[in-house]
Order: structure tokens, then C-alpha cells, then sequence
């Protein structure tokens, strides 16, 4: 089975395609990831704000093809990595799996896709990290303002 056949993968790469929000904002009270690769974490920390990213489809592909889909196919890096800092392995799914999108493995909601991304958008804006830990104020003031607008899926 390619990658891409699992229902829930080939629509989240059709309808939706790739997802980045690492980054920070100067708002925040600390950072939400490293500058670059290897530098060193700032005294007062990161954020683990666990930023919705989605692989891009060309990047999954190769990322397929090197794992033989032995660990599932990759959807996205683990919260730690998406800073910046050393984690996990990568979140993925199982292929085949008898189900239209499967559960995330590697990943604690246990959930599957489709609901990991209603989660993440509807209820923290796209920074699940923010469950466990206060947002920054910014942060909720932008939710706020979003959610009216986001369309039920």
C-alpha cells in the first residue's frame, strides 16, 4: 500500500497540503523554538508548544520510502523537535490499518488524524502544547479571535 492511499493522509495532503507552524512570537515570554538548528536553549527556556505541522507530501514520500513504512507513515515531528530540541521518534500512522485514517502513533491523545487536527485548530489554535501549559497571552487573544471564523469539519 502507498502512503498516500490511507484515506485520511491522501485528503490531508489534497485538501489541506503542508503544515508549518514552528516559529515564535516576540510576545511570548520565552520562545516557542530555537533560532537554528543546534544553537543553544536560552536560559528561560522554550516552549513546547507542540505547533501544528503537517510533512510535506514530497518529504513523505522520501521519509517513506528510507523507513519502508516499517513505523508507519510520518505525519509530523514530535513536540521537542517541532522547538527545536533533541525528542522522539516521529508521529505517524500505520498503513494498512482496516480504518479510514488510523490512530497517531507516537503521540499521547491517541487519536487519529482527523480529530488530532480538530483539536489542535478548534481548542488551541494550533499549539497543542498549550493544554498542559499556560498560553501566552497573545496566543489566547489570537485564538479568540479566530475561532469564530473556523469552519467545523
Amino acid at each position: 500500500m502507498e502512503p498516500y492511499e490511507q484515506a485520511a493522509i491522501r485528503a490531508a495532503w489534497t485538501e489541506v497540503g503542508s503544515v508549518d507552524l514552528t516559529g515564535s512570537d516576540r510576545s511570548w515570554p520565552r520562545p516557542g523554538c530555537l533560532p537554528l538548528p543546534g544553537a543553544s536553549e536560552p536560559p528561560e527556556g522554550v516552549f513546547l508548544s507542540d505547533p501544528l505541522v503537517l510533512f510535506d507530501l514530497d518529504d513523505l514520500l522520501a521519509r517513506a520510502s528510507d523507513d519502508n513504512l516499517e513505523d508507519g507513515v510520518p505525519i509530523f515531528p514530535d513536540a521537542h523537535h517541532k522547538a527545536g530540541l533533541s525528542g522522539g521518534p516521529e508521529v505517524s500512522v500505520a498503513v494498512p490499518n482496516g480504518t479510514a485514517e488510523g490512530v497517531l502513533q507516537n503521540e499521547p491523545h491517541e487519536v487519529g488524524l482527523v480529530e488530532y487536527f480538530r483539536a489542535s485548530i478548534s481548542l488551541y489554535g494550533g499549539f497543542v502544547g498549550f493544554e498542559t501549559q499556560e498560553a501566552p497571552r497573545a496566543l489566547k487573544r489570537l485564538v479568540a479571535r479566530l475561532k469564530p471564523s473556523l469552519v467545523p469539519f
